[in-house]
């Protein structure tokens, strides 16, 4: 039999997807275990989308597929690997470079310099240690550094785009699943740090930006530096389908501890609150860029099998719950 996956690319039937054809490669798990398979290769090209069972690719096919692609994500294979539940793992988007703790070491020391401080590598561990912490499955250094990626490729004036860094380094240093002060906590740390730093105003700025990632339903921004680090933050609603679901699995997974109910009666209310803006972000670049497949994934998603029962559920959880 012909092996599917080889140094050339994807086959399927008589069809050949070079690997330069791929933009984007997840895992699909599902519930169907053991007897049948319950894992599945999902790989984006530039024109198809195609899925193989699991059960067809090998070990030696992963590592074709690691050194096809670099910066395959092997700890969210792994995690895949133990799923016995529906999930979406996305391990590989090309063109971008997986968390490297050298290079971003170096990344907030010249940031720290920039802004007129002086470097505190003790800061810098601690800070990536809380990142790092507790259950996190979306808010942790992944999301980090898409959020690194974004303030790059927002195009904002060095000031703007330093103070906007700074905060994104902080907004979800404290993560909390639930609480109403992640934020808060989140600024507080930061300002703390900064006065280790000797960051001087700079750090005050940067903490009211992250408490601008509330994203309480209609809040506007009154400085164009938060209004970006809300847009960044909330980049996620916009970006491929193989990463927003995953984003949204993963956020399921941080409140595992919330009964399935309330957990979705409250996530559609955030979706709702996102839908009925004018727009969901605020700043042009944003909306530009993400605002229109971000409306598209968002209304999916309420529309899929994981939401449809939110009907029943406002009911329920208005008529024994008290309306929470």
């Amino acid at each position: 039999m012909m092996n599917l996956i080889d140094d050339t690319g994807i086959r399927t039937g008589e069809t050949l997807i070079p690997w330069n054809d791929v933009r984007e490669v997840a895992i699909r798990t599902t519930s169907d275990g053991p007897f049948q398979d319950d894992l599945f290769w999902v790989f984006a090209a530039r024109a198809s989308v195609v899925e193989l069972p699991g059960s067809l690719v090998n070990a030696q096919d992963l590592i074709t597929m690691q050194g096809a692609m670099p910066g395959f994500d092997n700890l969210k294979v792994i995690a895949a690997m133990g799923s016995t539940t529906e999930r979406i793992f996305r391990i590989w988007r090309a063109g971008q470079a997986p968390w490297d703790q050298v290079r971003e070491a170096a990344r907030f020391s010249a940031l720290v310099a920039r802004l007129g401080g002086k470097p505190v590598s003790e800061v810098f561990t601690r800070l990536v240690g809380a990142w790092s912490s507790g259950e996190r499955s979306y808010h942790n250094l992944e999301h980090l550094n898409d959020c690194l990626r974004e303030v790059d490729a927002a195009g904002a004036p060095r000031g703007t785009a330093d103070v906007a860094e700074l905060a994104l380094w902080y907004h979800d240093a404290v993560y909390v699943p639930g609480a109403s002060d992640n934020e808060e906590r989140s600024a507080e740390l930061l300002r703390a740090d900064g006065r280790l730093l000797g960051l001087g105003t700079a750090a005050e700025e940067a903490a009211e930006c992250v408490s601008a990632t509330a994203h309480t339903s209609g809040t506007m921004h009154t400085t164009s530096t938060a209004a970006l680090v809300a847009d960044i933050d909330l980049a996620i609603l916009g970006r491929e389908p193989l990463r927003f679901m995953d984003y949204d699995y993963a956020i399921a997974e941080e409140y595992a501890a919330i009964p399935w109910s309330r957990y979705v009666f409250g996530r559609t209310r955030f979706i709702e609150s996102m839908l009925k803006r004018p727009n969901i972000f605020q700043t042009q670049h944003f909306i530009n860029r993400y605002e229109e497949q971000a409306r598209e994934n968002l209304r999916g998603l309420l529309a899929s099998p994981r939401y449809r029962p939110r009907g029943i559920l406002g009911w329920l959880n208005r008529a024994f719950l008290g309306g929470m």
